[in-house]
């Protein structure tokens, strides 16, 4: 690299690490994945219930970009926590949640109870993760310092 060249420092810089996600973001990214699988289970049981196509994917997947491409910043976990409190803590004390867990179809009843386990699980590993130690965190590329 020429001296005052910066092309080093950016392929420095969009180098993935070597770790490419810490265990606890997977578990976020896999919870965030349960609840959108969930969520179209739902769809399919009830289509009418969410118009063409059900906007809770476009939020979950949202939030899944953001611990994707955040998984240095410690606070990128928190999206996921945030979003899964939203829609459980949210959709029980709208009386939704448990008028869906208590239908007497099948496939809405799977369909929520795999979304809020995953969500449970994806706010749990984010709260985990928001708190662990900084070396536990994804490592960043050093910069090439020639």
């Amino acid at each position: 690299m020429a001296p005052g060249s910066t092309t080093g420092i950016v392929v420095a810089m969009t180098r993935l690490p070597r770790k490419p996600h810490p265990p606890l973001s997977t578990a976020i990214l896999g919870g965030l994945a349960a609840g959108a699988l969930g969520l179209v289970m739902q769809f399919v049981a009830e289509p009418a219930k969410f118009g063409v196509f059900p906007p809770g994917l476009y939020f979950v997947a949202g939030v899944m970009a953001i611990v994707w491409l955040g998984r240095r910043w410690r606070w990128s976990p928190l999206a996921a926590v945030a979003l899964s409190l939203w829609i459980t803590v949210g959709g029980t004390m709208a009386g939704e949640l448990p008028a869906n867990l208590a239908s007497h179809d099948v496939l809405t009843v799977s369909g929520n109870a795999v979304m809020v386990v995953g969500l449970v699980g994806a706010a749990v590993a984010g709260l985990l993760a928001t708190f662990r130690r900084p070396q536990d965190r994804a490592p960043r590329p050093a910069l090439d310092a020639r």
